[in-house]
């Protein structure tokens, strides 16, 4: 629920090209402006079709495309607003992250949902992703990719491998104007 000042006053609109991920877009466009409240708990619900006739699942490929596009715009957006601080204390974390091996990490990871479930630790490929995303806006693709390499073959969101294909192509191009 919002007010309608979010349209109106602070132009914040829904993406019509956006299929199925415009609510998704629309949630991270107010983030940028305004401060959200984690509520625990279920606060509402919606109708699955048994048919799975519901729009995000009839294409399920063009619902997965669309929710990434969103998830890459708005992590570089971020990225590139956070002051020299705050991409320094996100390097420690990536730091830390990375050295853990897969196991340790995932230890980790239920270890903080057990006894901190309020504090959440991303997933490692996406740590993997930030730290790809930050060396690709300071302009090391090279540095870049390796990132992208030693989580490529864990994929499950496919957000590394769309990472890794935009650099190889960017890489690429660079080569053959060289």
């Amino acid at each position: 629920m919002w007010r309608s000042s979010l349209h109106f006053q602070d132009n914040i609109w829904f993406n019509e090209a956006l299929e199925v991920s415009g609510d998704y877009d629309f949630v991270c466009k107010v983030a940028e402006k305004y401060n959200f409240l984690r509520v625990r708990g279920i606060l509402g619900v919606y109708y699955k079709a048994d048919n799975n006739s519901n729009k995000e699942f009839r294409n399920y490929e063009e619902t997965h495309k669309e929710s990434l596009e969103v998830r890459e715009k708005y992590l570089r957006r971020y990225l590139k607003s956070l002051s020299k601080k705050e991409i320094s204390e996100i390097e420690k974390r990536i730091k830390l992250y990375t050295i853990m091996t897969h196991d340790i990490f995932r230890v980790i990871s239920k270890l903080f949902s057990f006894f901190k479930p309020e504090k959440q630790i991303p997933s490692r490929e996406y740590v993997y992703l930030v730290a790809s995303t930050l060396e690709e806006i300071r302009g090391d693709n090279n540095k870049a990719l390796e990132y992208c390499k030693e989580y490529i073959n864990r994929s499950v969101e496919g957000l590394i491998k769309r990472q890794y294909d935009r650099l190889s192509m960017k890489t690429k191009k660079l080569n053959n104007s060289q």
